[in-house]
C-alpha cells in the first residue's frame, strides 16, 4: 500500500455497471433424474425483463445437496439456460471411482448478454452422465438457488 499519499481525488463519473434489479428463487425440493438429456430442476425457473437491450444478466446458481449414486464413473452435469440457450455449464460433478457421495454446494456463475428487453426465462437443469440416479437437494436440508442481477450498461 502507498504511504504518505495526499491530495484530492477528482469526482469520478462512472457510467454502467449499476445493478438494475435483483431476483431470486430457492427451493429445498428434491429433484432426481437418470436421464442423459438435460431436465429442469424442480421449482428452479425465474423470469426477468431487462430494462434495455444493452443490459447484461448476471446469473448465479448454487446447486445444493448433490448426489451421484449407481456405478463407478458416474457424475452429474449441471447448467443454466436462458430460454433454450445454454449460458453456463459444469460437466462431471462428483465424477468418481468410489462410493456414493453427497456434495454440499456447487456454485455456477455466468454473465449473459441477451440483447433483449423482452421477458427472459432462466432455469437450472441437470442430467446424469451414465443413466444412473443423480439428485439435487438430496440431503433434505440445503437450498438450491438461482439469483439474477440485471447489470445496466
Amino acid at each position: 500500500l502507498a504511504q504518505g499519499v495526499t491530495g484530492t481525488l477528482p469526482n469520478a463519473n462512472f457510467s454502467g455497471g449499476k445493478i438494475g434489479q435483483v431476483l431470486q428463487v430457492s427451493t429445498k425440493t428434491h429433484t432426481t433424474t437418470n436421464s442423459t438429456s438435460y431436465v429442469d430442476c424442480t421449482n428452479m425457473s425465474l423470469n426477468i425483463t431487462p430494462t434495455a437491450t444493452s443490459s447484461k444478466i448476471l446469473a448465479i446458481a448454487n446447486f445444493a445437496g448433490l448426489f451421484a449414486g449407481g456405478t463407478d464413473l458416474d457424475a452429474i452435469r449441471l447448467r443454466i439456460v436462458r430460454d433454450s440457450t445454454e449460458i453456463g455449464k459444469l460437466n462431471n460433478v462428483l465424477y468418481k471411482t468410489n462410493d456414493d457421495e453427497i456434495l454440499t454446494c456447487v456454485p455456477l456463475t455466468s454473465l449473459d448478454s441477451p440483447s433483449s428487453s423482452s421477458q427472459l426465462t432462466y432455469k437450472l437443469q441437470m442430467e446424469s452422465r451414465l443413466s444412473n440416479d443423480v439428485q439435487i437437494n438430496a440431503d433434505g436440508g440445503s437450498d438450491t438457488s438461482l439469483t439474477l442481477m440485471e447489470v445496466l450498461a
